[in-house]
């Protein structure tokens, strides 16, 4: 019996609120995650988190995205791997200031 991934609503974030600091994203993840992908619609880069801010992850470009899921590396999720664990929770703060119009929108596929 294989078990099928549940897909979250979409967390989101105003860009016109981005600060220095990082801030919560939506909730903080329920079960470990297999994938995910954030687009940010905003103007302004932002920076990500997935350890509650303890460490700075990607950059992501104005209009840009950034996605990552097990099935992108040379493992299978039947072997237990993800890629986010369960009670992380994603974070974000800006690069050079706060936007002025947009959001940033986090997909989650996750146990």
């Amino acid at each position: 019996m294989s078990r099928l991934p549940t897909y979250d609503p979409a967390r989101t974030f105003d860009a016109t609120s981005l600060s220095g600091s990082y801030q919560d994203v939506g909730a903080v993840m329920g079960s470990a995650v297999y994938g995910f992908t954030i687009y940010n619609t905003s103007d302004v880069d932002c920076q990500i988190s997935f350890d509650d801010g303890t460490t700075n992850g990607p950059i992501v470009p104005a209009g840009g995205s950034f996605s990552d899921s097990v099935y992108n590396h040379p493992f299978r999720s039947e072997d237990a791997s993800y890629v986010i664990a369960s009670g992380a929770q994603i974070q974000v703060k800006q690069v050079s200031g706060a936007g002025s119009s947009g959001d940033i929108y986090v997909n989650i596929m996750r146990k």
